[in-house]
């Protein structure tokens, strides 16, 4: 039985000088197509604001967030094609939705995904800002959390723009324990307030990112929701799905509960 694997990738990867970064998106999607036989993916995808931004030659900068969910609608188009178009050469079929964390807990979205993993369609996801202002600023982690639940996906793969990870010896923290830049989370409601403002304090991650706290707080809702495994990774580092998936050893942090 082929496994399920929702797939968070950062618009720092997804984008580069406005524009779909075609070099990237080539190279994860070869990726997927060689697993397609074993494994099922959801990509959720970041990225379509700042491309969005530069359709329109607008020179924005404090954006409200009506400002975010028109770009957010201008250059989500160019994305998910920049993706459909890579799958097509590769003989992968792919399609696009719009979700919120809310449209989400519904047995529809669900089986629709069951389809989708029975035909071995790649489902590409995006959250539909222009009806959830209220999750503009989570650069899609939330999303990619829930869509991990409900597809009852194994693994959340993050890829960020961050370097390797969190590293161990920010985890000397009662309620989890760290081995290998492997977290188990003993404790629930281990990963707390004051954690994670810890955390932010000793990690950085590009302009337009929402850094490691929201990605922690995501990888804390999968678990609880019954994923078996989140992987934060740098995704500038060649071959990362596959050195993920076939189980060979990478830099980056697992948290497990």
């Amino acid at each position: 039985m082929r496994k399920k694997v929702v797939v968070k990738i950062g618009g720092a990867l997804n984008v580069t000088n406005g524009a779909p970064n075609l070099s990237f998106i080539e190279g994860v999607v070869k990726q997927v197509s060689g697993l397609i036989d074993n494994f099922w993916f959801i990509l959720v995808l970041s990225g379509a604001i700042p491309i969005g931004i530069s359709i329109s030659r607008d020179k924005e900068i404090n954006l409200s967030p009506e400002d975010k969910a028109l770009y957010s609608m201008m250059g989500q188009a160019d994305l998910f094609k920049a993706y459909i178009d890579a799958f097509r050469e590769y003989g992968v079929k792919a399609g696009s939705g719009n979700y919120t964390t809310k449209t989400l807990q519904n047995d529809f979205t669900s089986d629709v995904f069951q389809k989708a993993y029975a035909k071995k369609f790649v489902i590409l996801s995006n959250e539909a800002d222009n009806v959830n202002p209220e999750e503009l600023d989570g650069d899609n982690d939330p999303l990619s959390a829930k869509t991990t639940i409900i597809a009852k996906a194994n693994h959340l793969i993050m890829m960020t723009s961050i370097e390797d990870g969190i590293g161990c010896n920010l985890h000397q923290q009662k309620g989890l324990r760290c081995i290998n830049n492997i977290i188990k989370i003993i404790e629930k409601d281990s990963i707390t307030t004051n954690f994670l403002d810890q955390v932010d304090k000793r990690t950085t991650s590009r302009p337009g990112s929402n850094g490691i706290r929201i990605k922690l707080k995501s990888a804390r809702t999968a678990c609880e929701g019954g994923t078996k495994k989140v992987s934060i990774v740098n995704g500038n580092e060649k071959d990362i799905l596959l050195k993920i998936l076939l189980g060979k050893q990478l830099r980056g942090t697992t948290i497990i509960p």
